[in-house]
């Protein structure tokens, strides 16, 4: 509205008004397309890819190459004057400051959420334990479930939800693995682990958790297993 509003008057008495709309709409276009590719790229690498937003980026990106390209061009249809490099270097200003802030804010914002992924990934290990632990009770003559979809649905506990027993969610696959039955029969060991989907991008830890209740983890790029430290 900004550039509408300084573009409404090409009068001559107002070129500079002009001008400023002008390397308004230079400034913006360009930062919003830079912003769109960025977006594009962080998509690409992201946990869980979304089309849409890679499309809509493109074509935002498109749009304001498109506006600056006629920003420019309306530029140099008027009479140039010593002072527009000025006009054009205040208006930069703000888009740089802008993308500055989010090089600094961006780091911290994928840090939390890398964060929020390993705290969902031990929360899942303890519900997956307490579900065997109720499956294995309600179930004496066999033991631990053997897999995560037992524990979702009957006859099992339904401790889980759906989501949890397809074996993925928030950035990390999980895997429930139980032992051979024993010589009466039962199975009396399983082992958990969840891992990030795409390390280091959705989590940097992956975690273990067997019969006994430990937790255990890894930062390496693997699955984490009963010879990792405890977790404290």
């Amino acid at each position: 509205m900004w550039i509408i509003w300084s573009l409404r008057d090409s009068a001559a008495q107002n070129a500079a008004r002009t001008k400023k709309g002008l390397a308004l709409a230079v400034c913006w276009g360009a930062f919003t397309s830079l912003a769109s590719v960025l977006l594009v790229l962080a998509v690409q690498g992201a946990c869980e890819r979304k089309m849409v937003h890679m499309v809509l980026a493109v074509l935002v990106s498109t749009s304001q190459v498109s506006l600056v390209g006629a920003a420019i061009k309306s530029y140099y249809s008027m009479a140039r004057a010593a002072g527009d490099w000025r006009i054009l270097l205040t208006r930069l200003s703000v888009p740089v400051v802008i993308a500055l802030f989010l090089a600094i804010a961006i780091p911290h914002l994928v840090e939390s959420q890398i964060a929020r992924n390993e705290a969902f990934a031990m929360g899942a290990l303890r519900s997956i334990g307490t579900a065997e632990e109720a499956y294995a009770k309600a179930h004496p003559e066999q033991g631990f479930a053997p897999s995560l979809k037992t524990l979702s649905l009957s006859p099992g506990t339904g401790m889980l939800s759906t989501t949890m027993a397809s074996g993925a969610s928030h950035d990390y696959t999980f895997t429930l693995v139980t032992d051979k039955p024993g010589t009466d029969g039962l199975m009396h060991k399983y082992t958990a682990v969840a891992r990030p989907s795409r390390y280091p991008k959705c989590g940097i830890r992956s975690f273990f958790v067997d019969e006994t209740g430990v937790f255990r983890y890894t930062a390496e790029d693997r699955a984490a297993t009963a010879q990792d430290s405890p977790l404290l």
